[in-house]
């Protein structure tokens, strides 16, 4: 996972081709429904676009007020480039709430404008069905798409596969160095469930 101001520098480099995208494919290269023919835009793109232009100016604004400052609503690039900065102030200040909340809202944005570009893959239940180990609501493992990254030329690379299976109840996850401790887990778990 990217840092912060990582993570700003890239959805300022990916923010502006939103609009380009934001036509739909009508050539039937990229699948769809029937129906789809009916709607203009792409609507991944409409709410990427929508969700980043509403949340982070709100999100600078926030972080604006947790440390002090003055903040007046300004451009999406303008509160990219801020944020990374009100996130030190927030670290220096002990606001290690909502930095987090920051960092989170940062890699969710990232997330979902490269998945509207296209340039990362969704993410999928772990094959087999495999629940979290360590909740007690069933709930399925995910495993975290690939993507690309920004080069410093601003396009981008080779699609990446980060390597993550992640449970979104509880939010642990487990790298593909622990992929085979987790296997040996989730059978002890279903061991203990068949014979209770």
């Amino acid at each position: 996972m990217t840092g912060i101001g990582e993570g700003c520098a890239e959805l300022a480099a990916l923010c502006p081709y939103l609009p380009a995208a934001l036509p739909r494919d009508n050539t039937g290269m990229r699948g769809g429904t029937s129906g789809a023919e009916a709607t203009p835009v792409n609507p991944d793109v409409l709410q990427a676009r929508t969700i980043v232009t509403t949340e982070i100016p709100q999100a600078a604004m926030f972080a604006a007020e947790a440390v002090g400052e003055p903040w007046q609503p300004r451009k999406l690039g303008v509160c990219l480039k801020a944020l990374p900065r009100f996130a030190e102030r927030m670290h220096a200040l002990r606001l290690l709430d909502g930095e987090a909340r920051l960092g989170d809202d940062v890699a969710r944005w990232g997330r979902l404008v490269k998945l509207a570009l296209g340039i990362r893959l969704p993410d999928f239940p772990v094959p087999g069905g495999w629940c979290c180990p360590l909740c007690e609501a069933p709930r399925r493992l995910m495993v975290t798409g690939a993507e690309r990254f920004l080069r410093r030329d601003g396009t981008p690379g080779e699609l990446t596969h980060p390597g993550l299976i992640w449970a979104g109840c509880c939010g642990s996850s487990w790298p593909a160095g622990e992929w085979m401790h987790l296997g040996h887990v989730l059978r002890q778990v279903q061991q203990e469930a068949m014979a209770g």
